[in-house]
């Protein structure tokens, strides 16, 4: 099975991100974080084949969530995950991140990594749960408030 072809939980099914997506996920990345990313930056991902691999979750042909993640020399990198505030709650960020890791065990990573804002108890918990640990603190890491970033690993992809 590759990226592209749908995974089914429930509602969502997971589908690599496609240029009709990226205003939808514009709109989410708004509505979920403080500092979001531009319209062009995600445009940038969906266009950049081989090193990113932006996934979007899809419940009745609306975008509900998605996660940007970059493979590069057999790790993973988790730059960017955000669900849609009403449909917070149902497993679709663990599903997003679950697909990610799983394409990332299948192309032959070793380990992923992230960094999550220090008060996002929310994405702490998500990611404990799915096995990463906290790695060091970077200090004023976020820009628009100098908020601290846990830097996180999950160190082994193996099943």
């Amino acid at each position: 099975m590759t990226i592209s072809q749908a995974m089914t939980d429930s509602r969502a099914s997971i589908r690599a991100m496609k240029q009709q997506d990226i205003a939808e996920v514009h709109d989410i990345e708004k509505l979920c974080q403080t500092a979001p990313w531009s319209q062009s930056h995600f445009e940038n991902e969906v266009n950049e084949i081989g090193v990113s691999e932006p996934l979007v979750a899809v419940i009745r042909a609306r975008v509900a969530g998605f996660i940007v993640v970059w493979y590069v020399a057999r790790e993973i990198q988790i730059n960017n995950i955000g669900v849609h505030p009403k449909c917070r709650r149902q497993g679709i960020g663990r599903i997003l991140l679950s697909e990610a890791l799983r394409f990332g065990r299948e192309k032959g990573c070793d380990a992923a990594h992230l960094e999550v804002r220090q008060s996002n108890t929310s994405a702490l918990h998500l990611y404990k749960a799915a096995g990463f640990q906290q790695v060091y603190l970077r200090e004023g890491y976020y820009s628009d408030n100098l908020e601290n970033a846990i830097v996180m690993k999950k160190p082994s992809l193996a099943l």
